[in-house]
Parts: C-alpha cells; sequence; structure tokens
C-alpha cells in the first residue's frame, strides 16, 4: 500500500538518529578505502621498502580489504537475518576494532598491517552487507530514500576525513622522520567510530529492526519498537506489509534466488558492476595528477579533499530527490550526466594547456556530482527493497570484486593506454548501462513487498501454513 501522502512515523529525528549511529559503519567503509592513499609514505619509509618491494606491497594491501570483504559478505549471508541486524554491526565493529588495532604494530616485515587490513574488510563487507538493509528495514516507507542516502553519505565522509588525517603525514623525502606515530593515530582513528556505534546499540538504540524481531518472533519488543516508531493508526498496516515481505523472503537460499528472482538478482549485479565501471576511481586516481598542473602539492590535496565533499553533499541531495521523483529516473539522470562528462573529459585530457586543464577539472567535480547523486548512493537504496539477504550478499560480493578489480587495473590502463583512451572505455560501458536500465530497471519508491513482487512479474511466495506455493514458468517468475 503507497502511503507517500501520509506521515506514518512519530519523529523524523528519532528515525534519523538511529540511522547515522548504523551509518557510522559506512564511515568505517569510506574510511579504510581511503586510508592507505598516504599512509603508504610512512610504510615505505618505516620498512625500507625498495621500490618494486612498495609496487607489490600497495597492490597486496589495496587488495586485502575488497578480499575480507568478499569473506564478510559470504558469512553475512542469511546467518544475520537470523541473530538480528543490531549484533551483526556490533560483530563488524568488534572486527573493526581488532583489525585497526593490528595495523598500528610493527613488526619484521608489514605483517600486522596485512592482517589488519584484511580483518577490517572482513568488518567492510558486513557492513555493506547489513547497513543498508537495517535502514530499509528502520525506514518508513515515505522517508526511506532519504534515509538510505545516509549510508553512500557517511561513506564519503569516511573518505574525507581519511584524506584529511592523511595531511599530517609528512611529505616523502631523504629525511623523512621514521620516529613520526601520526600514522598510527590514523589507522587508529576508526576504532572511535566503532566504539560509538556499538555502545549506542547497547544502550541508547538497544532494539533491532522490526523486520528482525518480527523474523525472530520476538512479539513483545515487536510491539515495542512499533510504538516508538509509528502513529498507532498505521502500525497495523505496517505489520501486515512487514509479515508480506518475511513470507516472501523466507530463508530464500542461493538455489531459489537464482532460479525464482533471476531477474532482480541480475539486476542488482549489475548495478553493482555499473557503479564499480562508471569510472569513479580512474577519475578519482587521475585527479591527483590532473591537479598538479601546475606543481603546487597543497592545491592537490586541497583540491582531492574537495572530491569527497562534492561526493558527500550529491549524495544527500540524491536522498531527498530520489524520494520525490524516484530511485530509477535518478539513476538515468545521473549515468546520463556521467556519460557527458566522461566524453568531453576524454577530448579535454587531450590537450596540455591551462585552460584545458581547468576544464577538466571542472568536468571531473561535474562527474563526481552526477555520480554521487545517481548509482553511487541510490544502490544502496533499491537493492534492499527488490531482494532477500542472500541476494543483497552476492550483489555486494560482486561490488567488492569489481572494485578490486578496478582498483588494481586502473593504474595499470593508464600507463598503458593512457587516461583518454580508458574514460572512453568507461564511457561506453556507461552507454550500455544506460539502454539495459531503461528497459529493465523498476520503480520502487513508496512500494511495499507485494507491490515490489507485482512490478517485477511474479507471485508472493505463500505462507507455508496456507498450503500455497509458488509455480514457476519458463522465466524463472513465479506466479500464483
Amino acid at each position: 500500500m503507497k502511503v507517500l501522502s501520509k506521515k506514518t512515523y512519530k519523529s523524523f529525528f528519532f528515525i534519523l538518529a538511529f540511522v547515522l549511529n548504523s551509518c557510522l559503519g559506512g564511515f568505517f567503509v569510506g574510511y579504510k578505502v581511503g586510508e592507505l592513499n598516504l599512509l603508504l609514505v610512512d610504510l615505505k619509509y618505516i620498512y625500507q621498502w625498495s621500490e618494486s618491494s612498495t609496487s607489490i606491497y600497495t597492490g597486496l594491501l589495496n587488495a586485502l580489504l575488497p578480499l575480507g570483504a568478499i569473506l564478510g559478505a559470504i558469512i553475512s549471508g542469511n546467518f544475520f537475518s537470523k541473530v538480528g541486524r543490531k549484533w551483526g554491526m556490533i560483530i563488524a565493529d568488534i572486527l573493526g576494532i581488532i583489525g585497526s588495532l593490528f595495523c598500528i604494530f610493527i613488526g619484521q616485515g608489514a605483517y600486522p598491517q596485512i592482517i589488519g587490513r584484511f580483518i577490517s574488510g572482513i568488518a567492510a563487507g558486513i557492513n555493506t552487507q547489513l547497513i543498508p538493509l537495517y535502514i530499509n528495514e528502520l525506514s518508513p516507507i515515505e522517508i526511506s530514500g532519504f534515509m538510505g542516502s545516509f549510508f553512500q553519505s557517511l561513506l564519503s565522509m569516511g573518505i574525507l576525513l581519511s584524506y584529511v588525517m592523511g595531511l599530517g603525514i609528512p611529505e616523502a623525502s631523504t629525511n623523512y622522520d621514521v620516529s613520526d606515530n601520526w600514522w598510527k593515530l590514523v589507522f587508529a582513528f576508526p576504532i572511535i567510530t566503532c566504539t560509538i556505534r556499538t555502545s549506542l546499540l547497547l544502550t541508547s538504540f538497544n532494539f533491532d529492526t522490526p523486520f528482525s524481531l518480527m523474523k525472530q518472533r520476538k512479539d513483545e519488543c515487536v510491539a515495542k519498537v512499533m510504538k516508538k516508531i509509528y502513529v498507532d493508526e498505521y502500525i497495523d498496516n505496517v505489520v501486515q506489509n512487514i509479515e508480506t515481505k518475511i513470507n516472501s523472503y523466507q530463508d530464500v537460499s542461493f538455489k531459489e534466488l537464482i532460479s525464482t528472482y533471476r531477474f532482480r538478482l541480475i539486476l542488482g549485479i549489475f548495478l553493482m558492476v555499473a557503479q564499480q565501471f562508471s569510472g569513479v576511481n580512474a577519475v578519482v586516481t587521475e585527479s591527483s595528477t590532473l591537479y598538479n598542473y601546475n606543481g603546487d602539492t597543497q592545491q592537490v590535496k586541497i583540491l582531492t579533499i574537495a572530491n569527497s565533499l562534492v561526493l558527500l553533499s550529491s549524495a544527500i541531495i540524491s536522498g531527498w530527490t530520489s524520494d520525490i521523483w524516484g530511485r530509477r529516473i535518478i539513476i538515468l539522470i545521473g549515468n546520463f550526466g556521467c556519460i557527458c562528462c566522461l566524453l568531453l573529459m576524454g577530448i579535454f585530457m587531450e590537450f596540455s594547456s591551462t585552460p584545458m586543464k581547468l576544464a577538466s577539472i571542472g568536468m571531473t567535480y561535474l562527474f563526481l556530482f552526477s555520480y554521487g547523486i545517481s548509482v553511487g548512493p541510490i544502490i544502496w537504496i533499491y537493492l534492499p527493497e527488490i531482494l532477500p539477504d542472500s541476494g543483497i550478499s552476492l550483489t555486494v560480493i560482486a561490488s567488492w570484486l569489481f572494485c578490486g578489480l578496478v582498483v588494481f587495473s586502473t593504474p595499470i590502463l593508464i600507463e598503458d593506454i593512457g587516461i583518454s583512451a580508458l574514460y572512453f572505455i568507461f564511457m561506453i560501458f556507461l552507454i550500455i548501462c544506460q539502454f539495459y536500465l531503461h528497459f529493465d530497471m523498476k520503480e520502487t519508491k513508496g512500494l511495499s513487498a507485494d507491490e515490489v513482487d507485482d512490478i517485477f512479474g511474479m507471485g508472493l511466495k505463500k505462507d507455508v501454513k496456507s498450503g500455497e506455493g509458488i509455480n514457476d514458468d519458463d522465466t524463472g517468475y513465479g506466479k500464483i
């Protein structure tokens, strides 16, 4: 049932507080993605790596985060739907603290940092799996898009702060002070956010989502939570919608996911791949070189920080616009903007004049804004609306897998074929995405679980007690 014209919840700020606390895990993910950007300077001098060793360790340390995240998404699956979203996030925080602590030690080799990055990756994988689900299940339909955008917003904020913290890293030089311990503080900073989130989850925010509680059949807790969030007259409708979703998504196996939810799964994986192959990593990677057009290293740092500010502000805007115009149209508009920017950037980068460099910088920020209002944040809103836990798990695995591939291959491709050619390759991929999403992406704004099933052409999975099941047709979708 659509309830967009009515305010079904009691307090906007009460819900926002829960969402922001959960999104501290998104901050952790973003911070871990960005923390090595300048820390490798310290590690190179502390361990006295040669140039060849630096390349090897750089690739290894960068790859361990997505590898750990893939493992985190695998072990999440249906497990945290049974123990609850709250305890899943607490486990992620504990792993995040352990991983960060490992990273501040110095060994005979970089083994503490290697172990710490991998453990932190597991925590990142759990967070990317659980937080979008937690927000989707906790937020009333009419504000789910706005609330869902905070995951990407806090992720961008984490990247931003990792860059700001990196400003305290000494410049690489022959007189590098190896006794400087700022790098330990940079590695240890996420311990603060992990501790804050877990402390609040165990005290002020000590309850799980209605969906999770109903699935665990904790009826008394469900009643208390519903009264905290919703206006009394809407509680019955919300409970009915959650029961429908539970019956539809009840312990969906991977086999059933591939058969019954195949179309949605393909769409979800395609969206995740599109997010990684949008070219955003190449744009961010090349921006540091582009910003150094006049040799001012301080300017490079400031303009790089501005990248994250653009992504942060655009993610917040996307949540508001997606609740007004819908998920699909915003992704299509933003994707088209990215296509235009990549085309112009590819052309401008062929020229070495200062005006063209400045034009490329402008296009860089416009590209990041287009990405930041569309495929960047809205995926985390959209996927929990169309897929069960096991489906989210597979899409998160795909995201981290292709993230590692893109991060690893981008510097190599830039050196081999040049940045302009790489921008054109990403542009072609986004054009393909535009056509696919135009025809196959369905709008889910304001829809309940049964309405989402209807628009994707499959009947609801009936309660086992009713004696009814699902009949699969040739396309793999069920019909009642």
